[in-house]
């Protein structure tokens, strides 16, 4: 059945991860009436599917990046969640949001929480030999091959020990300096990785065979360069809002929407909070 009425709702938050999740359980607990899409089918973004521990949560131990999302979206609060669905139309009137999604499904709301993450960066064009970010499932098929990992921070040299524990043949290729932390690089060192450092732009060829870096063939490479806001701000200008709250038209930003320097799932969780309890005070009240 098509929704052709809107969906009326104080906040309305665009991305079910981290972020977003925690904005629900705080907003919900508040007494706002708050919806959350989700392009994906899933809860939980990047960690949905992840087995990587997670290191630096007090009280948690070492606990996988999908176990603590199942105990969030387990405990995320109250309102409603639509699954692969995401914003098609874009306007603002008279104080009110007014969005379209997919399937004629329509919401109001008097403000906007964008926690759609990051996406992990690459400037070659895309190819199925050529993976981008820490697609752990397609990473740990690799075994046994020949692996460019190209990057120099803590998530190039962590997928390098990984798949060179995994008996690949690995190679680490940095445009710069190695930036990993004295622990992480002290790991490295000692499993003897081969290192290419101080490359400037790295070339990469993929074909049907595999890819070729700086002069090297390869069956796979990995590219690590960081991560970039969602591209939605790209697709809907109008919620720009560069990285800090809009309190005129009520959008903000969680999390890795605002490129922070050091990103991690703590600080994205205290941002969600934080903006959960400025609308709950920029906002009226709720009414039933």
């Amino acid at each position: 059945m098509q929704q052709t009425v809107p969906v009326d709702l104080d906040v309305l938050i665009v991305g079910g991860g981290v972020g977003g999740l925690t904005a629900r359980r705080w907003l919900s607990g508040l007494g706002r009436r708050v919806g959350v899409i989700e392009r994906s089918a899933v809860l939980g973004g990047c960690l949905a599917a992840s087995d990587y521990p997670l290191k630096w949560l007090p009280g948690w131990g070492e606990i996988a990046g999908s176990s603590y999302i199942a105990k969030l979206v387990a405990d995320s609060g109250a309102g409603p969640l639509w699954l692969q669905q995401e914003l098609t139309a874009v306007g603002y009137e008279g104080g009110v949001w007014q969005l379209h999604g997919r399937g004629d499904l329509r919401w109001q709301a008097r403000a906007l929480v964008l926690a759609c993450g990051a996406e992990p960066y690459s400037p070659y064009p895309a190819h199925p030999r050529l993976i981008v970010g820490a697609q752990r499932e397609h990473l740990l098929a690799l075994q046994g091959q020949r692996v460019a990992i190209l990057g120099g921070g803590d998530n190039a040299i962590e997928h390098a020990l990984l798949l060179h524990a995994a008996g690949c043949c690995v190679t680490l290729h940095a445009r710069g300096a190695l930036r990993g932390n004295p622990a992480m690089l002290a790991r490295l060192h000692a499993a003897a990785v081969p290192l290419l450092t101080g490359l400037g732009p790295i070339a990469v060829q993929a074909d049907a065979d595999g890819v070729t870096v700086c002069g090297a063939r390869y069956d796979h490479a990995a590219v690590f360069f960081g991560y970039r806001p969602s591209s939605l701000l790209q697709q809907w200008p109008q919620l720009a809002c560069d990285g800090l709250p809009d309190a005129t038209r009520q959008v903000y930003w969680v999390g890795d929407m605002r490129a922070p320097r050091f990103p991690n799932v703590l600080s994205t969780q205290g941002d969600a909070a934080v903006v959960a309890k400025a609308l709950d005070a920029a906002l009226p009240p709720t009414i039933d």
